[in-house]
């Protein structure tokens, strides 16, 4: 069927909403596949039996912002007006606040997996702070456009770029926000 090029259709126009239930997730394993997760499958695949995804947990209300910072170079004629521009950079960032503090996996992100240690019903027992982690991981978000449709956007190498100050005031809520860049992967890919 043909594009109409004479009306504009609200259909196409959407908002996001987080999905029932965990919606942002982690893995630790740079080595996993991720070429078969579909929007349609990827909580049957986080969930099984031997899978290395773990819950993130909720989100700030201001969910997940991904952003694409480039440079130019713009090229001048002779009488100094511009030519051509060319794209010479491009990096990817993603940017999100976790507001499950408590939850081990959001430490071991904040903090790095050795800096966490566990007790023995799974909780926080202790954190080591140090350096901000250079870790690479696979982080993923699943949310719900208006369409009914699943969106699932998967960052094959993330690692944390920027950490937001952390607010200690009575009554403020204690995140960790934190800017992540998405390296690519083999394929040269920032995201799916």
């Amino acid at each position: 069927m043909a594009e109409n090029l004479d009306t504009i259709n609200p259909d196409y126009v959407s908002t996001g909403t987080p999905v029932d239930g965990a919606s942002c997730f982690i893995n630790f394993d740079l080595a996993t596949d991720i070429s078969a997760i579909t929007a349609a499958t990827y909580l049957t695949t986080f969930k099984a039996e031997g899978s290395k995804w773990k819950n993130l947990g909720e989100l700030s209300d201001s969910g997940y912002t991904k952003t694409v910072s480039t440079t130019s170079n713009t090229f001048k004629g002779w009488h100094g007006s511009p030519l051509l521009t060319k794209i010479s950079d491009e990096e990817y960032k993603f940017k999100c606040e976790f507001v499950e503090v408590s939850r081990p996996t959001v430490a071991q992100v904040r903090y790095g997996e050795s800096n966490v240690v566990l007790d023995t019903d799974g909780s926080i027992k202790s954190i080591t702070p140090t350096r901000v982690p250079t870790t690479r991981a696979i982080i993923a978000f699943a949310e719900l456009l208006d369409s009914g449709m699943l969106s699932l956007t998967i960052f094959p190498r993330a690692a944390i770029d920027s950490i937001d100050d952390e607010a200690h005031q009575q009554g403020s809520l204690f995140t960790y926000g934190m800017t992540f860049s998405a390296g690519t992967d083999a394929n040269g890919h920032p995201y799916y």
